[in-house]
């Protein structure tokens, strides 16, 4: 027969094995901690959003990353960005403007879907060899919307 032990929780008396004395300290360790972890995380993202309004503040539209450097160290805001089709009828009378560049810069399925291209294109940096690039981005434009998603934000002590 194992040895029992006794143990108090919330003011009561329990005679356990040594095994669930040792589980339930464990246990209520366990949670304490995890109750600590929650409240901090909800003050943690708390400072993030602050952190991001800042960031936000100092971007401009070809930045997808902002670093704010203090006394105590840095922080980097990286904002992640995608096109959407907002009139997949209107992107699709592009074709006869963009021709055989149409679908590097799309995939058609049952949605309009933009392919990693497209950015590089709205953005400049790939205009794919265009003569009437602006042009095309301007009509391609009315038909799109920038989406950002939620940006990363990652801390570095200061050494």
């Amino acid at each position: 027969m194992e040895q029992l032990k006794t143990t108090q929780v919330d003011g009561k008396k329990y005679k356990l094995t040594c095994e669930n004395v040792k589980a339930e300290h464990l246990l209520k360790k366990g949670l304490r901690l995890e109750k600590k972890m929650k409240e901090i995380k909800k003050e943690l993202d708390i400072i993030k959003t602050e952190l991001i309004e800042i960031a936000s503040s100092r971007r401009d539209k070809q930045q997808t990353t902002i670093n704010i450097a203090t006394v105590t160290g840095k922080t980097t805001i990286t904002f992640r960005e995608s096109y959407n089709v907002k009139n997949i009828e209107g992107i699709k009378g592009c074709i006869s403007t963009i021709g055989s560049m149409f679908n590097d810069l799309f995939k058609i399925e049952e949605i309009c879907k933009p392919t990693p291209k497209l950015k590089k294109f709205m953005t400049g940096k790939d205009t794919l060899g265009l003569k009437e690039y602006e042009s095309i981005k301007k009509t391609l434009s009315k038909y799109l919307e920038l989406k950002t998603t939620k940006p990363s934000v990652q801390f570095k002590e200061a050494k």
